[in-house]
């Protein structure tokens, strides 16, 4: 109370104020992390799939031998590195055929069988993926 005219209630509403604007922004920061906690799992859970998808791929393809599979390895690796991450109920279909031809991909590389035919497949079905991620958007 630097001024002596003023009177002590003044100071002590003004005290008030300040506390219920600290109190109310307190609160909503609360709310705030809630919220962003909440979309931050929503996010991994949309994104597992494809990120997922393309560890095992990164792994096919520093684990393979043979120069013909290592790079189809690294054409379908490259495809799920670079596709949108993000799913919806609209994909599940194809990210359920996508998951059994890479299982499908998966053993047909262990067992040295014909893998080409597959790996196309494959990509196709990525390609097709990407594609009704950009109209879903």
């Amino acid at each position: 109370m630097f001024v002596p005219k003023v009177p002590i209630w003044f100071g002590i509403i003004a005290c008030a104020i300040t506390f219920v604007c600290c109190l109310i922004k307190t609160v909503a920061s609360f709310g705030a992390k809630e919220f962003y906690s909440a979309q931050d799992k929503k996010n991994k859970n949309e994104t597992h799939f494809i990120e997922n998808l393309t560890a095992r791929a990164k792994s096919l393809y520093e684990n393979c031998n043979d120069k013909n599979q290592k790079e189809l390895c690294k054409k379908v690796y490259e495809k799920l590195r670079y596709s949108d991450p993000v799913s919806n109920d609209v994909l599940n279909d194809i990210n359920n055929k996508i998951d059994k031809k890479f299982a499908e991909f998966e053993k047909s590389i262990g067992n040295g069988t014909s893998f080409e035919p597959t790996c196309n497949q494959l990509i196709s079905l990525i390609i097709e993926r990407n594609n009704l991620c950009k109209i879903n958007k």
